[in-house]
């Protein structure tokens, strides 16, 4: 028995040391995958009540065409038709959350304010984000009876 259990342990330290060597490539993975030029392409807000159950999907114009490009820790944003429009800041990555986030600062008129992103997926060319978020937040969210909290949706591009 006492040969089980320090085996049992061994394998619990050698999984715990793959884990992290795991989680360190994971990390140089979304480090270099996330870095470029994204345009978003999609952004979908669904409403759901106190029980987490689905009320409603509403797709969300305002930001479709904005252009992020995401580099070394900087973000710029460009908006608009002619992209005059721009925000900038900072971005750090969380791999060891699950599921991984983005954490985007943002320096909006001198205000900084941290909005933290779930990573859904991310591959070469696709990066779709989710955000949990309160209804007053979106457009007409405060319209919707029973609604508790709406989880938005981005899906980018690269270009």
């Amino acid at each position: 028995m006492k040969k089980v259990f320090i085996g049992l342990i061994a394998l619990s330290l050698i999984g715990s040391c793959s884990k992290d060597d795991n989680t360190a490539e994971k990390y140089q993975n979304y480090i270099s995958l996330i870095q470029g030029n994204w345009e978003i392409t999609s952004e979908t807000a669904t409403f759901y009540d106190v029980d987490n159950n689905v009320l409603q999907e509403q797709s969300i114009d305002d930001g479709i065409g904005f252009k992020w490009v995401l580099q070394d820790g900087k973000i710029t944003a460009h908006a608009g038709e002619d992209e005059s429009e721009t925000i900038s800041g900072t971005y750090s990555l969380n791999t060891k959350a699950d599921p991984p986030t983005i954490q985007i600062n943002e320096d909006i008129s001198g205000d900084d304010y941290l909005k933290p992103f779930n990573i859904v997926s991310l591959d070469d060319e696709n990066l779709v984000l989710e955000q949990t978020q309160e209804v007053s937040s979106i457009a007409d969210g405060d319209a919707l009876p029973g609604a508790d909290h709406a989880m938005l949706k981005i899906e980018l591009k690269r270009y």
